[in-house]
């Protein structure tokens, strides 16, 4: 498991991973400040490195924290990253001068970048479907689907504060979080019900791998 901490808030945050059966975890050397790790299915994990002020770039490092090189660096702030199922693309969030917050898809070799999703409202939350063709996403406390493409885009939720959507391995159940409690529904959004009611609940959520 790879996981961002620090020792005091107001201490950099760091990359650790650590056996999913516990023990003394490791950390990865030479990075500074770094938050949202994603481990890709090649093994590389992809991360937010953030500067001086409200600025931030994507970085991808491998497992054992060699090899760190930034993969998206704009102007503005970049964050929530994740990696498609086949380790070639990563659909990451950018905030521009303007704040216009907009979904980006970027190659793993920092080539291809293109606006998936970009609007006036604000986009964030990016995952994608197992099967790598569409890329979940929120817009004004509902949940929407975009085609790979970028051309075709469905709304499946209607808020107002649903968010962090994940589907399940199998793309056969959704879930996203709704005023603080974790909803499941089918994949169109159709059918939610409330799985836990924890007003506390801050992240996530995301599926264990089997169906």
């Amino acid at each position: 498991i790879v996981y961002s901490s620090s020792t005091n808030v107001e201490d950099p945050r760091t990359l650790s991973v650590v056996a999913a059966t516990g023990g003394l975890p490791t950390p990865l050397p030479g990075l500074s400040d770094v938050t949202h790790p994603d481990w890709g299915p090649d093994g590389r994990i992809v991360f937010v490195e953030h500067n001086e002020g409200d600025q931030s770039d994507i970085w991808v490092v491998e497992p054992d924290g060699s090899g760190a090189r930034v993969l998206v660096e704009t102007p503005g702030l970049d964050t929530d990253p994740r990696w498609s199922p086949d380790g070639e693309s990563v659909v990451f969030v950018t905030v521009d001068g303007a704040q216009n917050q907009d979904g980006v898809v970027v190659g793993s070799d920092a080539r291809g970048l293109r606006t998936l999703v970009g609007t006036p409202a604000y986009e964030y939350a990016p995952s994608f479907t197992p099967d790598g063709g569409e890329v979940l996403f929120v817009r004004d406390g509902s949940i929407f689907a975009v085609s790979f493409d970028g051309e075709d885009e469905r709304q499946l939720t209607d808020g107002p504060s649903d968010t962090n959507p994940e589907m399940s391995s199998d793309g056969r159940r959704l879930a996203f979080l709704r005023m603080g409690s974790l909803y499941v529904a089918a994949p169109d959004g159709s059918q939610p019900a409330c799985v836990v009611t924890n007003e506390s609940i801050g992240g996530g959520p995301r599926w264990h791998p089997a169906p």
